[in-house]
């Protein structure tokens, strides 16, 4: 039973009509059109007599396919109504992405025509194809980037891991999303530390940049400079970080190279001065003595050239090492087996008539990688350290202990005796040149030195701890990122 409208209810249906930004379109039921509204020929351009008596093939595109016309009517005819999205077609030809909703009209149960209501969805695609073109920009990005890109949640769980990461550090995407950074990626010994500067920078923005030392999949270390930034919702709240990274490992060694090499080529001028403008005088002195020492009986004048010649020999020593320490070495980096050089120093340490009464104990590891080193190079410093330590043994110690092994990423040893041990105002002092604290005539103070200076080359460091008359420890720490792969 069909309810009549009242004139008010007409009105206020005409009012819609009329007055409704949506585009309305008034068909009969053999889709002619009877009537538009306003927004409808203000969203595809016609007049309202130019629609009027056409049926709607005056806005179809040629973009929406024939069948999803015949899909509408199918739907009109069974459920009585259809809804979706569809490209119309303005009147100077533009296509625009519409949303399309058709209704039945009925009047005394009668079906007489359709309302077709349009709302233009220009926007929505223009926004969305913006997106997407975003959205494949940054994957594009993230893929091509030759940068470290991590993302983490407040809590340092990883959200990002990019394409340079996987290369890098030798985990898939999907072993680590979801993973806590800090666990899989930092080392031990800085783990707590990093962990601290991520707090900060979540809770008040800083430090922007930051590097630090990164474990990869295999084990091997690698140094990375960050550039950090905070992530905020909506509300201004920081939701996480996000971090792009540069690789610096390989820059570092170079620029630890180009130092030495800096300093070597000044010392290489210094020490061939020094041999040039004093190896001849010392020369003639040697000689002078030696004929002194053949033409008088007189001992006490003999016990004075010997400790002319004593100390001519000495001033000869120190510019012999000089001149070592600055020469290039004309040996090349080679895989090194690192125990048979400690091996073979030892052997040569024990033939010494001071080492007679010490016992050589080794705990030299099996496991510890063959890295790529200088073999003469690294057997002096290992010869240095040893000799170091029988001096140090001859009248107080009588045990002198070397071990090999891996940890934290470097290759260690560990050379230690139980001597008369390194007084605490000396220890930091050691490594400088021409500081000794052997007696007058029996130490350069270039040893150690030279040492350190080695082992700085092949980008590792030797530390010292000692008590006085108990022991002392020099560890050589030379990284695994030096390592050639043999075990």
């Amino acid at each position: 039973m069909s309810e009549v409208l009242s004139e008010i209810d007409v009105n206020r249906l005409s009012n819609a009509f009329r007055h409704s930004t949506d585009a309305i379109v008034l068909t009969d039921k053999g889709g002619i059109i009877k009537d538009v509204n306003p927004a409808f020929t203000m969203m595809y351009g016609y007049t309202s007599e130019e629609v009027i008596g056409q049926t709607n093939r005056i806005i179809r595109s040629a973009d929406t396919n024939a069948s999803v016309y015949e899909d509408m009517w199918v739907s009109l005819l069974k459920n009585k109504q259809w809804k979706g999205e569809i490209f119309n077609k303005r009147k100077d030809g533009k296509e625009i992405p519409v949303y399309l909703s058709i209704t039945p009209i009925y009047e005394n149960e009668d079906l007489i025509g359709y309302m077709g209501l349009t709302i233009d969805l220009s926007d929505k695609y223009r926004i969305g194809k913006e997106l997407d073109l975003q959205r494949r920009f940054s994957e594009s990005l993230l893929s091509t980037a030759n940068s470290l890109i991590i993302s983490l949640d407040r809590k340092g769980r990883i959200l990002l891991f990019n394409k340079m990461c996987e290369e890098l550090l030798g985990y898939d995407q999907s072993e680590v999303i979801g993973k806590d950074w800090f666990d899989i990626f930092l080392p031990e010994a800085v783990r707590d530390n990093v962990r601290g500067v991520f707090e900060q920078l979540v809770d008040i923005g800083t430090p922007k940049h930051y590097e630090n030392d990164i474990v990869t999949k295999s084990g091997t270390l690698r140094t990375i400079l960050w550039s950090n930034t905070t992530l905020k919702d909506d509300s201004g709240n920081v939701i996480g970080t996000l971090s792009i990274g540069q690789d610096v490992t390989e820059f570092l060694v170079l620029k630890k190279k180009i130092g030495r090499s800096e300093q070597l080529a000044v010392l290489g001028q210094l020490a061939a001065g020094i041999a040039h403008e004093v190896g001849n005088p010392l020369t003639s002195i040697a000689s002078l003595v030696q004929l002194l020492q053949r033409s008088h009986d007189d001992q006490d004048l003999n016990e004075k050239l010997d400790l002319i010649m004593s100390q001519t020999k000495r001033i000869t020593q120190i510019i012999r090492d000089l001149v070592d320490f600055s020469r290039p070495s004309e040996s090349e980096e080679e895989i090194t087996d690192i125990n048979a050089q400690i091996e073979k120093a030892v052997r040569i340490v024990q033939i010494d008539d001071k080492s007679r009464d010490i016992n050589f104990k080794l705990d030299l590891s099996l496991g510890i990688g063959h890295p790529f080193l200088i073999p003469d190079q690294f057997f002096q410093v290992i010869l240095n350290l040893l000799l170091n330590a029988v001096d140090a043994s001859i009248e107080h110690g009588d045990t002198i202990s070397i071990r090999s092994f891996e940890r934290n990423g470097d290759i260690q040893i560990n050379i230690t005796d139980n001597g008369i041990g390194i007084p605490p105002d000396k220890i930091d002092r050691i490594f400088e040149p021409f500081y000794t604290t052997k007696e007058v005539g029996k130490g350069t103070g270039l040893g150690l030195w030279v040492s350190s200076g080695i082992v700085n080359s092949f980008g590792g460091n030797i530390e010292v701890e000692s008590e006085v008359n108990k022991e002392t420890t020099f560890r050589i720490k030379i990284p695994v990122s030096k390592n050639g792969g043999l075990k």
